[in-house]
């Protein structure tokens, strides 16, 4: 979101209703649906049976794909279903192109949750810290380079120019803004004096 919000406000709402849309219909319900998996890896684990583990995990790995697909044609159509609920018909279509650059993720995450609960339930640790390390050492500079580049989604304005000074986004008050307030009953003054 941090570099969403160089791009413009239009890339900063389409991106934070993609992002609401893909946790609420997709990672959420994929998360839920490992969790099944974790206590029948568990057990298999802890009964020394890895035959019923691998069993485990290649079952989890598969009713999660197949529920990604469903969940995409969701994801491709989230345009409509956006603007059916009120939502500003151009920030639902990018939300939408958004959506679908995320189609790849969704089908990862369909595997990885399984392979984490796999490797969770045999108390292996370590090949997660380290993915997801690489990962936040990839991500930053990658987004900084790119940030850097201006590099523009298609449907997105260009950002506004940055003021020219510090004091420039501020309005200095006018001579005419600050007329003393003198009530009607003033203007009359007794003995038509004024």
């Amino acid at each position: 979101m941090l570099f969403l919000g160089s791009l413009g406000d239009l890339p900063l709402a389409a991106g934070s209703l993609a992002i609401a849309f893909a946790n609420i219909t997709g990672y959420s319900i994929l998360s839920g649906l490992s969790l099944g998996a974790e206590p029948l890896c568990s057990q298999a684990s802890g009964a020394s049976r890895p035959d019923l583990l691998s069993l485990s995990l290649l079952r989890s790995s598969l009713l999660l794909l197949s529920t990604s697909l469903p969940l995409s044609f969701l994801w491709l159509n989230s345009s409509k279903i956006l603007t059916f609920f009120n939502q500003d018909p151009e920030i639902a279509s990018m939300a939408q192109s958004y959506l679908h650059f995320s189609l790849p993720d969704l089908f990862s995450f369909s595997l990885i949750n399984p392979i984490r609960v796999y490797l969770r339930s045999q108390s292996i640790t370590r090949p997660l810290t380290l993915s997801a390390a690489i990962s936040a050492l990839v991500h930053l500079p990658a987004n900084l380079i790119a940030s850097s580049l201006n590099l523009r989604f298609p449907a997105s304005p260009p950002p506004p120019p940055p003021p020219t000074s510090p004091c420039s986004s501020f309005s200095s008050p006018t001579p005419t803004a600050f007329k003393p307030f003198i009530p009607a009953s003033a203007n009359a003054l007794p003995g038509g004096a004024r």
